[in-house]
């Protein structure tokens, strides 16, 4: 049965099949030095990240767009099972959010073939205007991390 959130517009779910291991991708989620290294949409670079990688423990990251002034996001771990699952709730503080309303974003990793299949499910707390971009950002920031993953750690 469909989630009746994705029906009312609620949420958006994106999946890519990634050529590396659970282990690698979920440390690329949940270590600064890693992901300094792809987060951030297209052309975005992201610096000063924190991580409290941990239930109740908060990460937060300074986003520096192509043009225009960095501006933070961040949230809370909910859950975290290490290789198969994170799950964290989402704070966008940047310019054109004028009800800072917080999301939660699910990533679920499984094995695919001879790499891991990444699910990432984003729900909004209510219709958001911002859905298209949010889907364009995350498809931009998977290709990224996808780039990361084939180059070898500094």
């Amino acid at each position: 049965m469909p989630d009746p959130t994705t029906k009312r517009g609620l949420s958006l779910t994106v999946t890519r099949t990634l050529r590396a291991s659970a282990a690698r991708i979920f440390d690329a989620w949940t270590r600064p030095e890693h992901m300094v290294r792809w987060w951030g949409p297209t052309g975005f670079t992201a610096r000063d990240v924190s991580v409290d990688l941990r239930p109740g423990g908060r990460f937060r990251i300074t986003m520096v767009p192509p043009q225009g002034e960095p501006f933070m996001l961040g949230g809370e771990y909910r859950e975290i099972v290490p290789g198969v699952k994170l799950v964290m709730t989402w704070r966008y503080d940047g310019p054109g959010v004028t009800d800072h309303a917080e999301s939660v974003v699910t990533v679920e990793l499984a094995p695919e073939g001879d790499g891991t299949r990444l699910t990432l499910t984003h729900v909004f707390a209510k219709p958001s205007p911002a859905a298209a971009q949010y889907e364009q950002g995350w498809a931009g920031s998977l290709d990224k991390l996808e780039a990361a993953l084939v180059t070898p750690t500094p």
